[in-house]
């Protein structure tokens, strides 16, 4: 489900927040897991805002530059802590990067290795980084994308159970 337009986990935070599609990055699969989108003016903190509502969780990583002028975001659900890709999609134009999470929750090397990384980027990026929660990015498409898909095609109806705690 990470690289569907029609049910997919980040086709559905563009959907949720009244997105328009207009590119992809971060090939995957048969497809792309990252999704450019254009939406309404907005600034980051009232975009955060926005996700802390949308996701229903307490706690949003930010990191980055904080900008009043964003119209462009990059969307990947669950992790998205590759440096790369987060470049890939500063240069189609993203102000913010929205995702599960900014940092990978691995210990040993790897983690801090990554965890540098996406610190070092930070530093430099002009877009503002934005994690909401590795579960409930990729649980939003449950409630919306996939509940519709089974209502159409089994007219079988979801009721996807949220968490309390997204951050555990």
């Amino acid at each position: 489900m990470d690289i569907s337009v029609k049910v997919g986990t980040a086709a559905a935070i563009v959907e949720a927040l009244d997105g328009t599609l207009v590119d992809h990055f971060w090939p995957y699969g048969d497809g792309y897991a990252g999704h450019i989108a254009d939406v309404a003016p907005t600034t980051s903190d009232m975009l955060v805002d926005q996700v802390r509502g949308l996701f229903g969780v307490d706690i949003v990583e930010v990191e980055g530059t904080l900008r009043e002028d964003v119209t462009r975001i990059a969307v990947v659900g669950g992790i998205g802590d590759h440096v790369d890709e987060m470049a890939a999609a500063e240069k189609l134009g993203a102000q913010v990067y929205l995702t599960g999470e900014l940092h990978v929750r691995i210990e040993g090397d790897y983690g801090r290795r990554k965890f540098a990384e996406v610190e070092s980027f930070a530093a430099a990026t002009r877009m503002t980084l934005v994690g909401v929660s590795h579960a409930a990015s990729e649980h939003l498409v449950m409630e919306t994308q996939l509940a519709r898909w089974f209502a159409e095609t089994f007219d079988i109806t979801l009721r996807p159970i949220r968490e309390t705690d997204w951050w555990r």
